[in-house]
């Protein structure tokens, strides 16, 4: 993700808004990846209080 966000940042090398619209929307997307990663892994997993 941050090679990603490096390729960005020099393809558009000042801070315009673009560029900060666009690394904003990949920690984004980032973010939701690694929420369905962590969803996924626990799925079938008993996480009640219990458990613990």
């Amino acid at each position: 993700m941050t090679a990603l966000a490096r390729v960005l940042a020099r393809a558009f090398p000042t801070r315009s808004a673009l560029t900060t619209a666009i690394l904003k929307q990949l920690a984004l997307l980032g973010g939701a990846v690694l929420l369905v990663l962590i969803l996924s892994m626990t799925y079938g997993v008993d996480l009640s209080l219990a458990f613990f």
